[in-house]
């Protein structure tokens, strides 16, 4: 077996952990926001429908989030596919070796109260509102202002009740 291939493998898997742990944390809180704005039924998308939690995920989540989740589609699918090419086994054992790293990470480096990552959501949100604003489209910015003081109380009631990520 080619030692080189090996360490190459472990290098693409240790980097790209640190990206898909944060990707990973920042997915879960996002779905978690969305859930609980869907639950005020505030957000409406027609007259007579509400944004569904997945729908309030899109809106809300932070521009950077696409490219997180492609990195981890593609990193994963590029750990397998040249795994298989050195040995057939390795391909699946470093998948699950990368996965295994990421949670490691998840629970260990990166901040594991929610309140934190809303707030990483709502920065985003009010930079993204600063473009739209920057960019003349008020109509657009005037709609996400909306989610700005509801997740300022979502945010006080994960800090209130103590919500870590890694248990939503």
């Amino acid at each position: 077996m080619d030692t080189q291939a090996l360490y190459l493998l472990g290098s693409i898997a240790v980097v790209l952990s640190p990206f898909f742990a944060y990707g990973s944390a920042m997915q879960a809180t996002t779905l978690w926001l969305g859930r609980r704005i869907e639950a005020m039924e505030l957000i409406k998308i027609t007259p007579a429908s509400f944004a569904s939690a997945t729908q309030i995920q899109t809106i809300i989540s932070p521009s950077s989030q696409a490219f997180f989740i492609r990195l981890m589609s593609l990193g994963m699918l590029g750990i397998l596919i040249y795994g298989c090419w050195v040995r057939w086994w390795v391909g699946p054992a470093a998948l699950v070796a990368t996965i295994m790293l990421n949670a490691v990470l998840g629970h260990t480096v990166f901040p594991k109260a929610l309140s934190w990552w809303i707030q990483r959501v709502s920065v985003c949100l009010q930079n993204r509102i600063s473009n739209l604003r920057a960019s003349n489209d008020q109509e657009r910015a005037e709609k996400l202002e909306i989610y700005i003081p509801i997740l300022g109380k979502l945010e006080e009631q994960a800090s209130q009740e103590q919500i870590s990520v890694t248990r939503i």
